[in-house]
Order: structure tokens, then C-alpha cells, then sequence
């Protein structure tokens, strides 16, 4: 017999919520970090427990300083931190990360610029509501 599809809906138990993310996070952090070792991709995730908790994969730090120039083809080795739990940091720290990550996301939009032609030349532009 095969497996159904099964409709994604809500989980209501709070408890049952938080046991399923447990699960599910080490799962998608699992996943996320062997595609990064297989195909030599620097990745970051941040998610977030039921309870407003964050967990992050990756370490944006030391993401940063291993960027390639431009001239290194070969794939980097990045050491991954799984789980960080940012709410144990003092302030200092805190903005540390916060600054990795704006320049993280800094870097992730101009490299999307460069791959991607301006609307003006997309054929979807001239589609209008």
C-alpha cells in the first residue's frame, strides 16, 4: 500500500507543536548542512520554536571571512555551529551576529542583482493586473 498525502494543517497542542519542531529542525538542519557539504554552499538559517525561541545553523562570522574571492573556484570548508542559542549572549555579541547578518544579506541581494536581468527587460514586466 502507498503512502497519502496527508493535508498540512496546524498542530493545536502546543506541547505536540513544540515536540514535531524539535524533530523537524534537527532534520531540516541536517538536511540543509549535508546539501552545504555536498555542493560546497555556504548556508545560514534562523527558525524559530513555537515558544519564539531562535535556533540558527551556521555561524555568519566566520561565513563572512571565508567569502571566496572571485578568483577561488575551489569549494570552501566552513566549520557549521547547529544550534545557537542567541538568547544566552550579552549585548556585545548580539550585535556582533546582527552585523554578520546585515552583511550577510547585504552580500546575498547584490550577488541576486548581478544574476538577475533588470525588470525592465523581463518579458512578465509588460503584464499588468
Amino acid at each position: 500500500m502507498g503512502r497519502r498525502k496527508l493535508e498540512m494543517q496546524k498542530i493545536e497542542s502546543l506541547k505536540a507543536r513544540q515536540v514535531c519542531f524539535s524533530k523537524r529542525r534537527k532534520g531540516l538542519f541536517k538536511k540543509a548542512s549535508d546539501l552545504s557539504a555536498i555542493f560546497g554552499l555556504d548556508i545560514a538559517a534562523v527558525v524559530f520554536s513555537p515558544a519564539g525561541k531562535p535556533f540558527v545553523l551556521g555561524n555568519p562570522g566566520q561565513l563572512l571571512n571565508s567569502l571566496p574571492d572571485d578568483s577561488d573556484s575551489r569549494p570552501m570548508e566552513m566549520e557549521m555551529e547547529m544550534e545557537i542559542d542567541i538568547t544566552n549572549l550579552n549585548l556585545d555579541q548580539l550585535q556582533t551576529y546582527l552585523n554578520s547578518l546585515e552583511q550577510i544579506r547585504f552580500d546575498v541581494v547584490q550577488r541576486l542583482k548581478e544574476m538577475t536581468p533588470p525588470m525592465e527587460e523581463n518579458p512578465l514586466f509588460e503584464l499588468k493586473d
